[in-house]
């Protein structure tokens, strides 16, 4: 699936939930957590791009996607596993004033595939993208306006010996307002 056909199938759904920087201004919010228009600040290295949205309700959510940009002439080389919370996908959350008051601690895990293995990798053709949806019921946030900042790094996964990658790293900043 393309990034942009995939935006055309989960904007309009994503509208009812909330607005983000993939969806772009005029998405629509919900009634109950409304959010601004966005204001997309990114950290890129490694031509990978970052996309989220923010899912509406308890317990907090968002669905997280990395994209090779369609402009961009090769495939490129993604861990297929992105999870735990913390470890390939850090968040903070920042307050109206800036201030922290959430961010995932780097957990302590075992990867379930080998980092030199190319089994452990999704190659993603230009245009096309690859995540997975994080639930994190240790947020509670007050009513208020906040910054989610969303922080990808490839970590050690470096790639296969037929495929190496480098350092990987992006950023995305979804505006939010709980209400």
């Amino acid at each position: 699936m393309t990034y942009a056909s995939l935006l055309m199938y989960v904007c309009p759904v994503l509208a009812v939930i909330g607005v983000v920087a993939a969806c772009g201004p005029g998405s629509g919010s919900s009634a109950g957590d409304r959010a601004k228009s966005p204001a997309v600040r990114s950290d890129v290295k490694a031509d990978v791009t970052c996309h989220a949205w923010l899912v509406e309700g308890s317990p907090f959510s968002f669905h997280f996607a990395l994209s090779n940009p369609a402009s961009a002439t090769a495939p490129l080389w993604v861990p297929r596993v992105l999870e735990p919370l913390g470890a390939f996908v850090a968040v903070q959350i920042l307050d109206g004033a800036g201030a922290v008051v959430y961010e995932t601690n780097p957990p302590k895990f075992t990867p379930k595939l080998d980092p030199e293995s190319r089994d452990a990798y999704v190659a993603l053709d230009p245009g096309y993208s690859h995540g997975t949806t994080f639930v994190d019921e240790r947020v509670a946030l007050a009513p208020g306006d906040y910054d989610v900042k969303l922080i990808y790094s490839n970590l050690y996964f470096r790639g296969p010996a037929e495929h190496p990658l480098g350092e990987q790293r992006c950023s995305t900043v979804v505006r939010y307002s709980k209400r």
